[in-house]
């Protein structure tokens, strides 16, 4: 076993490795889109009931443990990835999340509400169950750590050398974009441009922290209309 993931080829390392992490992301997230094409309220696979927040936390750890044996067999290191935990990159996660926010209710103004205002009302008001703040810390802080070390760092490090800058970025979003595809046509303006702006910063920094932040803070957001500690809070759409 260990000697055939060895005589994998660079190529067949990265699709196995995709697979694993965003493969049954990615065929729920389809599954999501078809029901939103034939009109029906999108399924958030990654927002429904504590329970289904438990069990996408199951399976990425226990994904991320078997693409850390994979990836240690074939000689990579974890200082490639620059996975500095500091109050600077802190920092900067939450002012990556700022910036997001930003472009994301820009975009929302200027593109979404004007071209798909029919969209709205598949999103706006439903409520799916409710979460205590551990339960959605715990989700926020491992989906953010989970995406951002295999959708950026683990892409970039894979392709960029080998393939360019511009093919690894493409890569990049466009997974990222087909394992949110059940938001519908929201996802084009909330999951593209966070791509291209979380892609851009770790190639212009090499620093992956302050995007596990940032995505945890933005995870945290959409799970939450309110943060409150030891009541019942309404569940909202992941954005």
């Amino acid at each position: 076993m260990l000697n055939a993931l060895r005589r994998l080829s660079p190529t067949q390392e990265f699709l196995l490795v995709i697979s694993l992490a965003f493969g049954w992301f990615i065929f729920s997230s389809l599954l999501g889109f078809s029901d939103f094409l034939h009109g029906e309220l999108a399924d958030d696979p990654l927002a429904t009931s504590p329970e289904d927040l438990y069990s996408i936390m199951i399976y990425e750890s226990v994904a991320l443990l078997l693409i850390i044996g994979i990836l240690k067999t074939r000689h990579w290191q974890l200082w490639q990835f620059n996975l500095q935990v500091t109050l600077r990159t802190t920092l900067a996660g939450i002012g990556l999340a700022a910036a997001d926010f930003l472009i994301y209710f820009a975009a929302l103004v200027l593109i979404f509400e004007p071209f798909f205002p029919a969209s709205n009302a598949l999103y706006s008001d439903e409520v799916f169950a409710t979460l205590d703040v551990i339960t959605t810390a715990a989700f926020s802080l491992l989906n953010g750590f989970y995406e951002e070390v295999l959708v950026v760092g683990y892409i970039y490090l894979a392709l960029a050398a080998r393939q360019g800058f511009g093919f690894a970025l493409f890569t990049s979003v466009t997974i990222r974009l087909l394992y949110h595809l059940y938001q519908g046509p929201i996802a084009l303006i909330s999951i593209i441009p966070m791509g291209i702006l979380f892609f851009y910063v770790y190639t212009r920094y090499r620093r992956l922290w302050p995007l596990v932040v940032a995505h945890m803070l933005i995870d945290f957001n959409g799970l939450w209309d309110e943060v409150c500690f030891g009541a019942d809070c309404d569940l909202l759409p992941m954005e």
